[in-house]
């Protein structure tokens, strides 16, 4: 099985991937500052799904998150 590592940085584009079945880890980095209005992450209502905490990392302000994403409750 071929490994890949692919980054995308838009929410909608997000979602999809991850409805498709076609994510299986999520790194989030999360910075002090507001930016605004933004989509949401997980949408409400949308298909649950079990996270994994698999790595924090602190660097300067930024804390990056890991986790591999379990099962949907579906």
């Amino acid at each position: 099985m071929e490994l890949r590592h692919t980054s995308y940085m838009q929410a909608l584009i997000a979602h999809q991937l991850r409805d498709a079945g076609l994510v299986d880890e999520l790194l989030v980095d999360v910075m002090p500052v507001l930016l605004g209005d933004g989509l949401r992450l997980f949408p409400a209502g949308g298909q649950e799904v079990e996270l994994v905490k698999i790595g924090v990392q602190q660097v300067g302000s930024r804390t990056s998150l890991r986790f591999l994403l379990g099962r949907s409750s579906d």
